[in-house]
């Protein structure tokens, strides 16, 4: 702070970079000598921009590289630093007030996905043949709903406004949010955590439609405008998509709070993500998710089920696609069962496409039969596995017998 460097900053979606004038990173090296190998620490860089009137604090900004401008009139040496993480403000003295690790005692998180729901309550529009009247409440109405469970003291559902006019215009911006206050302080650094347990439960609400617009945290009481490049977005859907379950949404995320808790846990919820936000870019890969989905569910109930049993067990309970006998339902776990073990032990290659399907490692027997393993046949049991997956989500892990979740696999 008691030196101030001219610099140029560039955001993306990924990161935020700022390339520092006449600021030398070898000056940190005691050696004077600098390899590929050679690390330097991460630090907090103020960006002061004065003429769009903002401010912005990078944290554990990283060194990027180093580069010269020589034969001109202002001639300088270039330090380029990026980070994932930054707060925003207007005014710099506000930023350069926060401690190194800033403790977090709520978030707030703008999407119009909580728009979709809650409609704008503090915005009333009434118009008349002769008037058309805005009314705008300064007061936010929130809907809040106790958890106090896993730090989460209260979550709510809220909407507040903002408007611009001039000589010619008037603008109106609305804007919807989903807030959450916590039992125990929290270190910003941990702050992801919670972002992605909050886009897990309002993908399986809202699937494809919750885009983070603007994220707020509360720091002694204080909020701030807080980045993060770290949590990779939910692919965002333009088409029209229902609500998953009849349930409110402030009621559907108390249950998915105290009845499925995704953060700092274990067991199959942890592998909810990859299932319906981060799928894999190959079929194989998304149907060993599936299966271990399923292996990690009933063996937490049932630690001596073998893998036929359990994927037998979890179509005849949870596979409603289709009226399937008993017999077929046995051999889709067979084939399932078959075509893991042949993933697991033998690679992805399938030799022309034929999978042995056997009844005994051993031996040959009058059962064996051998499947033309092609890709409509592969995506048959992806589809087996995906619909059985999200029936035990909503039935056996939130406890709705009713439910309508779209989400193309």
């Amino acid at each position: 702070m008691d030196k101030g460097y001219r610099c140029e900053y560039e955001v993306t979606d990924e990161k935020i970079s700022v390339d520092v004038e006449g600021y030398d990173i070898e000056d940190e090296n005691p050696s004077g000598i600098s390899t590929s190998n050679t690390c330097y620490v991460e630090r907090d860089i103020l960006i002061v921009d004065s003429v769009q009137k903002k401010s912005y604090l990078l944290k554990r900004a990283w060194f990027g590289g180093m580069n010269s401008r020589l034969g001109t009139l202002d001639p300088a040496i270039i330090s380029k630093f990026s980070a994932n993480d930054y707060f925003e403000a207007g005014d710099g003295k506000i930023l350069s007030m926060l401690p190194s690790v800033p403790k977090v005692e709520a978030i707030r998180i703008y999407s119009e996905a909580i728009s979709d729901y809650y409609r704008h309550p503090s915005v009333l529009i009434k118009g008349t043949e002769d008037q058309l009247i805005f009314t705008l409440n300064n007061e936010r109405k929130e809907v809040e709903a106790e958890i106090n469970k896993n730090n989460i003291k209260k979550i709510v559902l809220g909407d507040d406004w903002n408007s611009t006019s001039n000589n010619t215009s008037i603008a109106i911006r609305m804007n919807g949010y989903f807030g959450a206050s916590f039992i125990e302080a929290v270190d910003y650094t941990d702050i992801y955590k919670y972002v992605r347990e909050i886009m897990v439960y309002m993908q399986l609400y809202y699937p494809g439609k919750f885009k983070i617009n603007k994220m707020l945290l509360r720091i002694d009481g204080k909020n701030y405008l807080f980045v993060s490049k770290f949590t990779r977005p939910i692919k965002y859907s333009d088409r029209f998509i229902e609500f998953s379950v009849k349930d409110g949404l402030l009621d559907f995320l108390k249950k998915c709070y105290i009845n499925m808790p995704y953060r700092d846990t274990e067991g199959a919820t942890r592998n909810i993500p990859y299932i319906i936000i981060n799928k894999y870019r190959n079929v194989e890969d998304n149907f060993l998710m599936l299966f271990r989905f399923l292996e990690v569910f009933y063996k937490t109930q049932n630690p001596n089920y073998r893998n036929r049993e359990l994927i037998q067990k979890a179509i005849s309970d949870h596979y409603k696609e289709k009226d399937l006998s008993d017999e077929i339902k046995k051999k889709e776990a067979k084939e399932i069962v078959e075509l893991r073990n042949h993933y697991v032990h033998r690679g992805y290659y399938i030799h022309e496409s034929k999978l042995p399907i056997r009844f005994n490692r051993e031996k040959p027997t009058p059962k064996d039969y051998v499947v033309e393993a092609n890709v409509f046949w592969l995506r048959n049991k992806i589809e087996i596995l995906y619909s059985t997956v999200i029936d035990v989500i909503f039935t056996e892990l939130l406890d709705y017998q009713e439910y309508s979740f779209r989400n193309i696999f």
